[in-house]
């Protein structure tokens, strides 16, 4: 169900309602590919055994291209991504190999904010 309002489901997520509505219930199982801005609302509705992918991640000092819901590596998986997809950033890099690096070190960033608490409270 794809719209430019909402998160593309997978075939595995059931849903009642739609996204875009004011009440929308998910089940306890299944995925998504969502936005960045998206993240934190599902992971509070849907929890932590709800796999989330989530496209448009950039640096925060790197150009947005053609996205427009964004937030950094760290940002996303503090939000509560399980994945983040990063292309573009990587592969137009000066040295992706280090651009790859400082993807993963925002994440691990991130992770460690989670520490101490629930991600679904984010």
């Amino acid at each position: 169900m794809p719209t430019d309002q909402g998160p593309r489901m997978s075939a595995s997520l059931c849903c009642c309602g739609s996204f875009g509505s004011s009440e929308t219930t998910f089940s306890a199982t299944g995925s998504v590919v969502a936005s960045p801005l998206e993240i934190a609302r599902i992971r509070k509705e849907c929890g932590r055994g709800f796999l989330i992918v989530t496209p448009g991640v950039r640096m925060a000092r790197s150009s947005w291209d053609d996205q427009k819901r964004v937030l950094t590596p760290e940002q996303a998986i503090q939000a509560g991504a399980d994945y983040i997809v990063v292309g573009k950033p990587i592969r137009d890099a000066r040295d992706p190999q280090a651009a790859a690096r400082e993807i993963v070190m925002e994440m691990e960033r991130g992770s460690a904010g989670l520490r101490g608490r629930s991600r679904g409270d984010a």
